[in-house]
């Protein structure tokens, strides 16, 4: 029996009176294939810093990707893990620690990445807030932001929405396409966020077992159909017969974990409207 795990990718595009169909088109006009920087340029700089940021900007990614979660002081700051040990030199769960506490870390533990950030400021390599990356790379930057541990991130939503209008991530009307995409692979807190606003449209990310035929049911589809503009998929199991079907019922397919320049080739040929890299600079 198949199993997928549901990990929804909420496009937050706040503005109103945006349709799924017009929102999709973003996604499907002039034959885009984007480049999703995975948690920044991470081959080569310590994963969501600024310093990775800056180098996937450098490489012309067409969206930087980043992982949010709470601090104790209810602070919205950028790291992949809720455990901190997995990046700096401490221990313990981010909600443990208060914003001022987090920045004081170095994120700066991966050897080789970090000899070649040798010349970054401090600053650079540190654990940085979500608003100190929008203030950073500005507003002209596309990002893809990911909500974690929702259950250990209480009121993360609306933290993020009022983030978001903030710094006018609010419309995306003169736009060749979204400008900030939040994903999670939690529904409940992308269900929550979609009652902040009912104009945000949903792209889920689907996976399945290692053994599995990678396919999604007629009735699966009209699900999606309700409230999804596109789905991703790792890049193991797509194939064209697959993306067709998705395209057919205007559900457009990115390819994820993708790290090599052959494959992104051949997803970029079978038909998927993107890619997730650690290598932004993997497709020229």
């Amino acid at each position: 029996m198949k199993q997928m795990t549901y990990g929804l990718i909420l496009i937050v595009i706040l503005s109103t009176g945006c349709s799924l169909d017009e929102i999709n088109a973003k996604f499907t006009g002039e034959d885009p294939f984007f480049i999703v920087a995975h948690r920044g340029a991470s081959a080569y700089a310590p994963d969501n810093t600024l310093a990775s940021y800056e180098l996937a900007e450098e490489m012309k990614a067409d969206y930087i990707e980043l992982d949010i979660h709470l601090t104790k002081d209810h602070e919205i700051v950028v790291m992949h893990d809720h455990d901190v040990s997995k990046t700096t030199v401490e221990s313990g769960e981010i909600s443990d620690f208060t914003l001022k506490e987090l920045k004081a870390l170095s994120a700066n533990t991966h050897e080789k990445k970090a000899k070649k950030m040798n010349n970054e400021p401090t600053e650079k390599i540190r654990v940085p807030s979500l608003r100190e990356v929008f203030d950073d790379l500005g507003t002209e930057v596309n990002y893809m932001i990911e909500l974690k541990a929702p259950e250990k991130n209480k009121g993360i939503e609306e933290k993020l929405v009022a983030l978001l209008m903030e710094y006018a991530f609010t419309s995306s009307e003169n736009k060749d396409e979204p400008q900030v995409i939040v994903h999670s692979f939690h529904e409940k807190a992308l269900k929550r966020l979609h009652t902040l606003n009912q104009e945000i449209p949903l792209l889920q990310l689907v996976t399945f077992e290692e053994e599995e035929t990678p396919v999604i049911s007629d009735e699966e589809v009209e699900n999606l159909r309700t409230y999804s503009t596109a789905i991703g998929v790792s890049h193991r199991y797509l194939d064209e017969a697959f993306i067709e079907k998705m395209e057919a019922a205007n559900l457009p397919v990115y390819a994820t974990a993708v790290q090599e320049a052959k494959v992104a080739e051949e997803m970029k040929e079978i038909g998927a409207r993107g890619i997730f890299t650690d290598k932004p600079d993997l497709v020229e």
